[in-house]
């Protein structure tokens, strides 16, 4: 069993975690820089991720799961609409793979595996749990690939561990 799953955003992650164990796939979201100077998710970096993950896995059983996140508060609406732009590219992207795609809200996923909102903590259980990617989460701004780690985990253990 494989599971994608991708917490959203610029500063957000993706992975793949197979049989809850093995971590077949770890990246920062894709992004790219516009004319404008801003940056948004990357549909073309996104579907060639997704395309390398399910080559190399296409005989198994593959779902995603993505943390279902709002608005923050104050957060203006420019905001609120680029990352709602992001999060719509990432999840149109795992369904047009023809994905199984769950969402999850993240006080859902933390309360479920014993974490605090606080990143860190998210962060700093990883490691621990993955001692052989520890290197890939060790700053502070590697929270987002933390936490995609830790949503596949969620899934994992919720649904088939």
């Amino acid at each position: 069993m494989i599971i994608i799953a991708a917490d959203p955003g610029l500063r957000g992650a993706i992975c793949a975690l197979k049989n809850g164990t093995q971590i077949v796939w770890l990246s920062d979201m894709p992004v790219k820089q516009l004319d404008s100077g801003k940056y948004m998710v990357c549909a073309i970096k996104l579907k060639d991720i997704l395309k390398e993950i399910l080559a190399d896995h296409h005989h198994e059983d593959t779902i995603a799961i993505i943390e279902q996140v709002g608005t923050r508060p104050g957060e203006g609406a420019v905001g609120a609409f680029s990352f709602g732009r992001g999060f719509g590219i990432l999840e149109a992207s795992i369904v047009a793979r023809g994905l199984t795609l769950q969402l999850v809200r993240p006080q859902v996923w933390k309360k479920s595996m014993g974490m605090t909102a606080d990143k860190d903590d998210v962060r700093i259980k990883m490691m621990k749990q993955f001692p052989g990617i520890a290197h890939m989460l060790k700053r502070k701004m590697d929270d987002g690939r933390a936490e995609a780690l830790a949503i596949a985990l969620y899934l994992w253990n919720k649904d088939y561990a």
